[in-house]
């Protein structure tokens, strides 16, 4: 399920505009996504409510795409997600390609509306189903690891009691492999098009990683500089370059 500010929030209901717009760097064009139409407030929201539901990451950050330098400032991280946190993202999902069908001609250019038989084939979901039995579908996020925009990052302890220790800064380190995180996630430059293509794109704005074991604390590396003063960073605009 989805959250904000610790109150669940229906991302089936967001506003997805009609007419696309120029990106900020005019490489192409975005459609705005937005909470409602009213506020045109940016969608930014948590993938579960407390600490316990912290989602696993089966391969940790990682490269976007495999011959990426390793210094590349966006790296992307997948984690699984299943029940009503799998809900909430197929919901946001389904309210992008109901708003495709309805702008269509607008979105595609085409002169005729399309039927969503054929919009469907345009879209490209952000969710993956399992690769093998025992696992849950896995959605991908992107970090951005860089610059003013970069991913906040926190690290707790999972006691074992149901209780947790409180989040301290961590690094870009402490999302290993078989880590697992609570995302605060944001739409990424609305919807964008990417050729005859289309869809929406999360971005993470913090992660708290849930350590087990003896301590939370972070992995000591120049990293942790980036976060000694963050923690009360302004959230980027909802027309982040995607």
């Amino acid at each position: 399920m989805a959250f904000i500010n610790g109150t669940p929030f229906d991302l089936g209901k967001v506003h997805v505009g009609a007419e696309p717009k120029p990106n900020k760097n005019g490489s192409g064009k975005t459609v705005m996504v937005s909470r409602d139409e009213a506020s045109g407030a940016r969608v930014e929201f948590q993938l579960g409510k407390r600490r316990a539901d912290a989602l696993r990451c089966p391969w940790g950050l990682e490269k976007v795409k495999a011959d990426a330098p390793e210094d590349e400032p966006r790296k992307q991280l997948k984690v699984e997600v299943s029940g009503a946190t799998k809900a909430a993202i197929e919901a946001l999902e389904e309210a992008t390609v109901k708003a495709g069908v309805a702008y269509s001609q607008a979105w595609f250019k085409e002169k005729k509306p399309l039927p969503e038989s054929a919009v469907l084939d345009r879209f490209q979901s952000k969710l993956k189903p399992p690769s093998s039995e025992g696992h849950d579908d896995t959605l991908t996020l992107k970090v951005d690891v860089e610059g003013p925009k970069r991913a906040l990052v926190k690290a707790c302890h999972d006691n074992g009691d149901g209780t947790f220790s409180k989040p301290v800064p961590g690094t870009y380190d402490d999302l290993v492999g078989e880590c697992k995180v609570v995302p605060i996630v944001k739409t990424a430059n609305g919807v964008y098009f990417m050729n005859k293509n289309f869809g929406t794109s999360l971005v993470a704005s913090e992660l708290v990683v849930v350590k087990q074991g003896d301590s939370a604390g972070s992995s000591h590396s120049a990293v942790q500089a980036q976060f000694s003063s963050d923690e009360d960073e302004a959230a980027d605009e909802a027309g982040d370059e995607d």
